[in-house]
């Protein structure tokens, strides 16, 4: 998790196992309403009718490949654009006759492009065949006689400005020929040369107005073809009873999957990433990965999904082992985020769990990783209830906690360097009955820590169990700068951990994490 709130793949699958039957009759009922709808839905038909547009030139003369035509995907976007007007609708519903509505027309009409071409597939869709066929022809046919009157109606109006243009040259050239017929040679032979350029270049004009007029006369205005009518057809297009089933059920499953995430939120046991930062507040919360499996890498809350014991971890010091793995990195975030926002980090840090989360697993591989980063690290095994010490590390027997307590053996003495991991140091419980007797004088033992004089350590870890279950952990969290709570993440109890949390803040001890297995 460490900090995201997103959830993960492993915790919908968690939630799909724990909640299956839910979802399962959601299924089930989607199924039901699904076949009652086919039970009274009307058929549907489609028919489709082709046509292919045909580039009007802007004017005579201009090859279809010119500037003078609109690019094949702006003609067809546009021309899709008519045939979806209103005004195109109202001539296919006044073709149709009185009972056919614009609106109708319009709304179950669609109109699709061909890729890469000019062509126009024109849909209409009617509760019956003989209606569906009609409306789609209708469309198109009321499309083409719209485009053609326009395009007949932009000829026109050229051709009868060219023929005003026309008949004013007409003119222009007569006052011309008068001016130079009136003209003598001898005794003004400029202006007859002058006169008679002009009329050259009037009548040059007159033949290209006249080729002009001629060509927009001639100019073909068809807006396209219809290359395939619209036919009857003969099978409904509705949506088929399989896909009508199908996506019932699917659209039911989802509904089910909602229900039962609500009813999972009121689950006591703590199943989401969510629901544990919901229950810790503004205590950071790590997230130990492991990938001893790629079943491993995907989840963190669903381990009960593929037969694994309550614990993810089996006991031992992995980090030592694999100090480039996920679990490696995921301590490594941990030590991080240990540090304060001034940068000081907790000396003294003790780590104790929920319930029945194994705290040896977070202190033992947080004291190697904090030893790997260059520090002088004491672990003290001090779980006083249970003899977990020879599942992490092999050390001999010897004096421990028990001894050093009862002031039955120094501390020097007592504290065994771990061969093969960098600045750690162990203090083994050694007489857990001394220990358990004596603890009320670790303040002295802390305070033998705090001696400049002895061999200094940057951090010291203590280990304790659920603070619900004996009062180690509350004897020896004031004493210390910062807790770690950890917990099983599969088998994680809201109520635990809420105990656990709560009996830790009633004694003001500083929660500085809290770690999900």
């Amino acid at each position: 998790m460490d900090g995201e709130d997103t959830p993960t793949l492993a915790d919908y699958l968690g939630l799909i196992r724990r909640r299956f039957l839910i979802i399962a009759l959601a299924g089930a009922l989607g199924a039901l309403l699904g076949l009652a709808y086919l039970a009274k839905a009307e058929p549907g038909y489609d028919s489709t009718a082709r046509l292919v547009l045909e580039q009007v030139p802007e004017s005579p003369g201009v090859s279809t490949a010119g500037g003078g035509i609109s690019p094949a995907t702006t003609l067809t976007a546009t021309q899709k654009s008519i045939l979806r007007s209103d005004e195109v609708a109202k001539r296919a519903a006044d073709r149709l006759g009185d009972d056919v509505e614009v609106a109708m027309l319009r709304d179950h009409s669609s109109v699709d492009v061909l890729p890469d071409s000019l062509a126009l597939d024109v849909t209409y869709r009617a509760d019956d065949p003989v209606a569906a066929r009609d409306g789609a022809q209708a469309l198109v046919d009321s499309y083409l006689e719209l485009r053609q009157e326009a395009e007949e109606s932009r000829r026109s109006d050229v051709v009868s400005e060219l023929e005003q243009q026309a008949d004013a040259l007409n003119d222009v050239i007569a006052a011309t020929s008068r001016r130079l017929q009136a003209a003598d040679p001898a005794d003004d032979p400029t202006t007859v040369t002058v006169l008679t350029a002009e009329l050259s270049e009037q009548l040059t004009e007159r033949g290209k107005l006249r080729a002009d007029l001629a060509a927009w006369k001639s100019l073909d205005t068809t807006p396209g073809t219809v290359v395939s009518p619209a036919s009857l057809p003969t099978d409904s297009s509705s949506l088929g009873a399989p896909i009508v089933l199908i996506g019932a059920i699917a659209a039911a499953l989802v509904a089910g999957f909602v229900i039962a995430l609500i009813r999972d939120r009121t689950d006591p046991k703590v199943r989401s990433s969510q629901d544990l930062q919901e229950l810790v507040g503004s205590t950071p919360v790590n997230v130990i990965t492991v990938e001893d499996s790629e079943a491993d890498e995907n989840q963190e809350w669903f381990g009960e999904w593929y037969g694994r014991a309550a614990s993810r971890h089996a006991p031992g010091v992995e980090v030592a082992a694999n100090g480039n793995g996920s679990e490696a990195e995921s301590y490594r975030r941990l030590a991080l985020r240990l540090t304060g926002p001034d940068g000081a980090t907790p000396r003294f840090v003790l780590v104790t769990a929920a319930g029945g989360a194994p705290p040896e697993e977070v202190a033992a591989n947080l004291a190697v990783t904090l030893g790997r980063e260059g520090r002088r690290v004491l672990l003290i095994w001090s779980n006083l209830r249970e003899d977990t010490l020879a599942s992490y590390f092999s050390v001999p027997r010897g004096p421990g906690l028990g001894e050093v307590l009862a002031n039955k053996a120094k501390l020097e003495d007592a504290v065994l360097e771990i061969p093969g991991c960098q600045g750690l140091f162990l203090l083994p419980v050694g007489s857990r009955e001394e220990a358990r007797d004596q603890l009320f004088r670790f303040s002295g033992l802390k305070d033998a820590l705090a001696d400049p004089t002895t061999v200094g350590f940057d951090q010291i870890l203590l280990i304790a169990p659920s603070p619900t279950e004996y009062a180690d952990a509350l004897a020896l969290a004031p004493q210390v700068d910062g807790v770690l709570v950890a917990i099983e993440s599969a088998s994680a109890d809201r109520k635990e951990l809420t105990a656990t949390l709560d009996s830790l803040r009633s004694i003001n001890a500083h929660l500085a994490g809290v770690v999900a297995l």
